[in-house]
């Protein structure tokens, strides 16, 4: 019960939101043009690893990549996501 109440537990649940937000995007929007970029951006999970720190700092990197892989998605539209820190 505690351990789903860390602030480590919350990232992890926003990750899965913002993975199944993305793929419900990619299936209303998938086309031929489009299709390299969206099985990138579906990969990207498998890449945040580790714990703590290390897990902080390959979620930025995801996060860069995820936002360029989107704007290649959407044909080069300017795409800008906004994000909050959650207080522990």
């Amino acid at each position: 019960m505690f351990l789903a109440l860390t602030s480590e537990r919350k990232q992890e649940r926003e990750d899965l939101a913002r993975y199944q937000a993305d793929l419900a995007e990619v299936c209303d929007l998938l086309t031929l043009d489009n299709y390299g970029a969206a099985q990138q951006l579906m990969k990207l999970p498998e890449k945040l690893r580790g714990y703590g720190h290390v897990k902080a700092r390959n979620r930025q990197a995801l996060l860069a990549a995820r936002s360029q892989l989107l704007s290649e998605f959407y044909g080069d539209t300017q795409y800008v996501e906004v994000t909050h820190k959650i207080a522990a």
